[in-house]
């Protein structure tokens, strides 16, 4: 049967794609479990997140600082180290015996040919710490942080299948312990049952522990939950004896299990289980911690005491176990206040002499308690540290001396610090924040606004608990750093820098032009000196370029009536002559446009039309002469800056280019780039070609950057070539050679400023700026490249609702804390986004909090704030406030205009047609309005739906609930006779949590379970009948697991994508070919909702006409024009995260999926772990119709090697794909390792 590419591409319009990328550093990867130490890579850290590892390093200069974050695409369970320090000491292996070991990643490096040489090499070299896993997989799996000369990377050395996937608390993985000796491995599960594996040796290339056996332990009574399980630090003439020490909790009692045998080659002797120690039912064990120089003894630490013990005790049934009572750390009479206090972690020092066991120990409260254990009496001494500091979840000691500790504290649910405590007085010495990027959570609200009026969404979270709540926002952009300002130059039109000297290392002369003079300043010492009167410049007129001449100590000035070269008298103890030449135009003809190079001036002359190149000499004898070489008439007359000429005539102009290219990058992107900065503030990109010593010009790109004329500054005085220019206009930008070709834009987070100009004021940095607004002149200095950047803004309570208000751009902001009684207090504050200012305050009743906040649309030109309140179970408040702008002679005004209650908590609110208000209350649907004149809150329609709903939104007439039982629901409005009718619900149950509508045709949905799903609104259509199916089910269109709440979704774009006009003459080169490759400007998604195309400003509705190359010219056709402002969704989680969605074209999605399927299968990418890519992905429900951007993104760190595998692998299955005849888009391309970069480049930077 012959099927046509256009009824296959008709059947395949709305592949979904949620790309899943690192959104640095918003702590995508969940909760911190643990921190582990690695002794053999200079002392690195590694957080166990719940689905990822990240290692970071610390220093005093740049703090801690994450190196590398692998997602393991799978929940881990529990993890710990296995030191190679301590495996001299085991015997050598009987080679006669058969070895069991994990295979699945350790066996590859020798039969796999296509494995890199930099992965075996790293695999040789990874004899170090392994950080032993257990996860949902189902296996023990050993993980080491191997290093290259390509960096760092976590590489999986053996896997052991220790149970069935998925979790379970009669499966292993509970629990995973190692011995100090590294000669064991205990895997507990949660329910009755442990497993040893008895390790004989380790493999000599690779460091893979060889087990022969394994010893099964079932706990001597049923229904015992394993809480902590240890091994024991023994002495150093007992080698071979191990102890195993594991606390369980039975029938609401704590018991202690000692397990004891003898270990020799690997063979398990001798095994003994002892009776256990009962502790009793007041005590609930936290922590269980083996003491390094105290061998036999642990400490089992509970919320009220510390009970020190020893194995020898408990094994002589005659004796009574030593238990020494304390006074709990944090029960203790200095801080008798914090009672509710418990121990939230627990470090151990390491320590050169064995006569003392230090430990720290913290609190959720904040705590800090120093302990000592002697080891010769056995006492403990406990000393408070400090104050009380902010609360404390996690604890890491970095390496310490004698004289100092000191210890990585992470808060909980608010920032951390790294702080140093003197050993001998145990005074604190300092610390050092650390971002509350490591652990954000929790994240109830997010919204996005263009604060800035820039085309560009900022993002606002709340997170943290009070009393250190606040509220994070996040931009992207450029950084730019404000070293310092001045007043002096208020009215200046364009500024340079300049050096005295070749020599030197920084700027010192600064150019100011105003509109009919100069000034010239002379920096020292940190400070500006007025030098204009012994500049030698002429300063009773407008400068219009200046720059150092080749000779040091010389500059030239080009005014409109000719050029000055002159010599500073900065050194006033010299006579010498400032001006020391001069030049004037023919005719009286004025000076436009000029450049310089080496010795040569190249201006053009007004008037005669002509362009002339003049020569500057300078002799040894201070003899200065200007000559001029030619003349050129032209046909046009040349313009600048101060003459009234067209808006589409070239203002600035540029080259960049950049070096930094690898073996999979586009050629193109080794070719320099043409940059012209027109006058009406668009800009166009020329590609150069030079071949057989002729310039090649490929069609331009044209780029509307603003309104006003482009000028183009170079961010390096010596080699612009390899640095970025800035492009300003009524906007600043940043435009650098993109690393998939074209030129990458991208904006400044900074006001609009008037000018900029290169000054390079510091010596340790490579660039710096003056920035020029209408008022203040800025000492700046600029990022490399864009990014993320987070700014915190502090809220005191937990923050619980957030919004933008779209007319004040003021947040509203609701949080709770807790009173002095226990009671929660809400409260609602308007804050300045920019300063933190709260503006206006509104407080609650007590134990009333706010569940929903949004903006009430009454009429165009009207709006309110509306809140949903709960006060009890059964009740709760419709809140409608009035917040109006501050004038000149009043302030914020926020006002509560009208109330309702309603019969059950206000969960959800939504404006809806014709100034209607829809609220839930439980499970019931109101429909409220407000009357205008008394401004009182009337109920109109009501409906329950038997389920307690979440969320709700309105497209048009129709209603979409989110609720706990059904999903997502759909129901509408009938206006007749004014109630609501059921119309669907999805077909599947879950416990929904939003409900987005994209339009009549998807609504996007999350529940509570982690799972993000799309359903299809449109009713069924039976494929083979064409009849109509149950229409009140909707059916899933895409889903996927992000192991993560998230609670609401939001549009927007946090990345700015600029209109591209594309001439006639560039209109072949806008599809995909195998001559052409994809760039930035591309558009590879096909955004959620059509785009209507807005029409094109007066400025854009021109001819450009450009001589630089035969054949070229831009006409005012459109070939293609697309604003993608909100084609991104955001979904926050729960902790801390972000996510972010395209919707991608069938093409790509073809590509993609295809990709995604090869790497799953594929030996070096699939999940580290041992998980299934699939299986993790789709959680309780289905992965379908997705592309996980951070899983496929692993293809661009393979080898070059590796990666033509991969594509190799990829052909193969292209043949078989259902849609191999869709030969349209990218799809029509020859893939190769480039392209397929490419795309995946494209999607990592546009997607978050």
């Amino acid at each position: 049967m012959n099927v046509s590419t256009d009824e296959i591409a008709a059947e395949i319009t709305d592949e979904i794609a949620a790309e899943i990328y690192l959104s640095h550093p918003l702590r995508p990867h969940g909760n911190i479990r643990s921190i582990l130490s690695l002794t053999t890579l200079h002392t690195l850290n590694v957080l166990i997140h719940d689905s990822a590892l990240v290692a970071c390093t610390y220093n005093k200069t740049t703090g801690l600082t994450p190196i590398l974050s692998t997602p393991v695409f799978g929940r881990i369970l529990s993890a710990c180290i296995l030191r190679s320090a301590s495996r001299s000491i085991l015997s050598k292996p009987t080679l006669s015996r058969r070895t069991i070991h994990g295979s699945t990643s350790a066996d590859s490096c020798r039969k796999n040919p296509n494995l890199s040489l930099i992965t075996k090499n790293r695999i040789r070299n990874s004899l170090n710490d392994l950080i032993l896993c257990t996860s949902d997989s189902g296996f023990l799996s050993g993980i080491a942080l191997c290093h290259s000369f390509t960096g760092y990377s976590f590489e999986c050395i053996f896997q052991h299948k220790i149970a069935p996937p998925g979790t379970s608390y009669t499966q292993l993985g509970h629990i995973v312990v190692s011995d100090p000796l590294a000669s064991c491995i205990a895997v507990a599960a949660f329910h009755n049952r442990i497993t040893v594996f008895p390790i004989n040796s380790f493999s000599e290339d690779k460091g893979v522990p060889l087990f022969y056996s394994q010893q099964d332990i079932v706990l001597p009574k049923p229904n015992s939950n394993i809480l902590h399980m240890a091994f024991l630090n023994m002495p150093p003439e007992f080698p071979h004896i191990i102890n195993l020490v594991v606390v369980v909790l039975v029938n609401r009692e704590v018991e202690i299990l000692l397990y004891e045998w003898n270990q020799l080659n690997g063979v398990i002797s001798n095994f003994t289980q002892f009776v256990p120690y009962a502790t009793g039912k007041e005590a609930v064990p936290l922590h269980l911690v083996s003491l390094p120089n105290l061998p036999t003894y642990f400490l089992i630490i509970t919320e009220s005491e510390l009970l020190l013990l020893s194995s020898i005790d408990m094994k002589h049934f005659s004796r009574t176990p030593r238990r020494q009572h304390i006074p709990g750390p944090f029960h203790s009479k200095e801080i008798r206040q914090d009672l509710e206090a418990i121990v939230s972690s627990v470090q151990v020092l390491e320590s050169n002499t064995s006569d003392y066991e230090h430990l720290y120990i913290t609190s959720d409260q904040g705590h800090i308690m120093y302990l000592r254990i002697a080891r010769a009496q056995l006492t403990i001494h406990v000393v408070h540290v400090g104050e009380k500091r902010r609360p404390i979840s996690l604890m890491k000691s970095l390496p310490s001396s004698d004289n100092e500790h000191s210890l990585i504290l992470f808060g909980s649910f608010c920032n951390g610090e790294i702080i140093h405590i003197n050993a001998k007085s145990l005074c604190i010495l300092g610390n050092e924040p650390i971002s509350n990027d490591w652990n954000a959570g929790p994240t109830l609200d997010f919204c996005l606004a263009d604060t800035l009026g820039n085309n560009t969404d900022t993002l606002y979270m709340t997170a943290g608990a009070a009393p250190l709540g606040y509220i994070q926002e996040i931009r992207h952009g450029v950084g730019v750093l404000i070293d310092d300002t001045t007043k002096q130059f208020d009215g200046a039109i364009k500024l340079w820098g300049l050096r005295t000297s070749c020599e030197d290392t920084v700027d010192s002369l600064l150019v100011a032009s105003f509109v009919a003079s100069t000034r010239i300043m002379y920096m020292q010492d940190d400070e500006f000196e007025d030098i204009s009167d012994i500049s030698g410049f002429t300063i009773d007129v407008a400068t219009l370029n200046t720059a150092a001449c080749f000779v040091s100590g010389y500059f030239i000035q080009v005014h409109l009536h000719g050029i000055i070269i002159a010599r500073p008298l900065l050194d006033k103890t010299i006579n010498n002559n400032t001006c020391t030449a001069n030049w004037s135009p023919p005719n009286d003809h004025k000076v436009g446009f000029s450049a310089f190079y080496q010795d040569c001036v190249l201006l053009t002359l007004t008037g005669e039309n002509s362009l002339m190149l003049l020569k500057v000499i300078i002799q040894e004898n201070s003899n200065v002469q200007i000559e001029s070489i030619s003349s050129i008439s032209l046909d046009i007359e040349p313009s600048s800056q101060y003459y009234s000429t067209p808006i589409n005539v070239p203002h600035s102009i540029c080259i960049i280019k950049s070096k930094e290219i690898s073996s999979r990058s586009n050629a193109l992107i080794s070719k320099p780039h043409l940059l012209i900065g027109i006058r009406d503030g668009a800009l166009l990109d020329f590609t150069l070609d030079f071949e057989n010593d002729q310039i090649n010009f490929m069609p331009p790109v044209i780029l509307q950057l603003g309104d006003c004329p482009l000028d183009l500054v170079y961010s390096h005085h010596t080699d612009p070539l390899d640095r970025y220019v800035l492009g300003v206009t009524n906007q600043t930008w940043q435009l650098s050679v993109s690393p998939i070709g074209g030129i990458r834009i991208s904006q400044l987070l900074h006001k609009p400023i008037l000018h900029a100009a290169r000054f390079l004021y510091d010596a340790d940095v490579d660039t710096g700026f003056l920035f020029l607004t209408s008022d203040t002149l800025s000492f700046v200095k600029v990022d490399p490249e864009s990014g993320y950047h987070i700014r915190n803004i502090n809220m005191g309570d937990t923050p619980r609702r957030i919004l933008v208000d779209p007319v004040t751009k003021l947040l509203v902001v609701a949080g709770s804390s807790q009173g002095d009684a226990d009671e929660i207090l809400t409260t609602v504050k308007v804050m300045n986004p920019d300063t933190g200012q709260v503006y206006a305050t509104e407080r609650l009743a007590a134990n009333e909090t706010i569940h929903s906040l949004i903006v009430w649309h009454v009429k165009p030109t009207k709006r309110y704030i509306c809140m949903g309140t709960r006060i009890h179970a059964t009740s709760g408040r419709v809140l409608v406030f009035g917040l109006k702008p501050a004038t000149k002679n009043k302030h914020i005004k926020f006002t509560l205009m009208g109330q309702y209650t309603l019969n059950g908590p206000v969960l959800a609110l939504c404006t809806f047609v014709n100034s209607y208000l829809l609220a839930s209350a439980g499970s019931t649907l109101y429909q409220l309005k407000i009357e205008a004149v008394h401004r009182t809150i009337t109920a109109g329609a009501s409906i329950d739906i038997n389920s307690i709903i979440t969320r709700i939104h309105a497209l048009k007439t129709q209603i979409f609930i989110a609720n706990t039982q059904d999903s997502i629901s759909v129901y509408k409005f009938d206006i007749a006779t004014k109630a609501f009718a059921f119309i669907k619900s999805d077909v599947t149950s879950r416990v929904g949590s939003e409900c987005f509508p994209l339009d009549d045709s998807l609504v996007i949905g999350t529940d509570r379970h982690g799972n993000i799903y799309g359903l299809d609104t449109n009713q069924g259509e039976d494929s083979d009948t064409h009849e109509s199916t149950d229409s009140q089910s909707m059916q899933t269109g895409f889903e996927f697991h992000i192991l993560d709440i998230v609670l609401q979704l939001k549009p927007g774009s946090m990345k700015h994508r600029l209109q591209q006009i594309t001439s006639a003459t560039a209109a072949e080169h806008t599809s995909f070919t195998d001559d052409r490759m994809i760039s930035e400007l591309d558009t590879l998604d096909k955004g959620w909702w059509s785009n209507n195309g807005t029409a094109l400003s007066k400025p854009m509705q021109k001819l450009y006409h450009v001589s630089t190359a035969e054949n070229v010219s831009i006409s005012n056709e459109v070939i293609e024009q697309r604003v993608h402002g909100g084609q991104v969704i955001y979904g926050a989680t729960l902790s801390g995260g972000l996510i972010a969605m395209l919707r991608l074209r069938s093409d790509v999605y073809i590509a993609l999926e295809i990709l995604q399927n090869v790497l799953a299968e594929f030996e070096q990418t699939r999940p580290l772990l041992g998980n299934d890519f699939k299986t993790f992905r789709s959680g309780s429900g289905e992965l379908k119709k997705c592309i996980d951007g951070q899983f496929v993104s692993q293809f661009l760190l393979l080898s070059d090697e590796i990666a033509q595998e991969v594509m190799h692998q990829w052909t193969c299955k292209r043949q078989k794909h259902p849609y191999v005849l869709n030969q349209s888009g990218v799809m029509a391309m020859s893939m190769n390792t480039t392209k397929m970069s490419h795309i995946l480049k494209w999607l990592e930077y546009m997607c978050i």
